[in-house]
């Protein structure tokens, strides 16, 4: 699966991106449940802003403020998160165990 993700701009990319400022949570649902987490939020005074959509084709592509800040294939994406710390610490080749190698 992929992600299509649209961010308003609103101050510094990286910020936007990884600030860890106010709480935030990313909830996954069908689209047809969008409206009743709408009503839910509304009635408990909780902003709410979908900011996209999943996709069935493997590429995650993130809009900042209508500018595309990234387009990229999902692999490549996983294989960084699960083996990246490691490469840093171990060298190029090593990879979590149970990992790529």
């Amino acid at each position: 699966f992929g992600a299509e993700i649209r961010i308003p701009e609103d101050g510094r990319l990286d910020a936007q991106l990884f600030g860890e400022s106010s709480s935030r949570i990313l909830v996954v649902l069908a689209e047809k449940d969008l409206s009743r987490l709408e009503l839910t939020a509304r009635q408990n005074r909780t902003p709410l802003m979908p900011i996209g959509m999943t996709r069935g084709r493997g590429t995650l592509k993130v809009m900042v403020g209508g500018e595309r800040v990234l387009e990229q294939e999902i692999e490549p994406l996983r294989e960084a998160w699960e083996n990246g710390l490691c490469r840093a610490v171990f060298g190029p080749d090593a990879a979590q165990p149970g990992g790529d190698k």
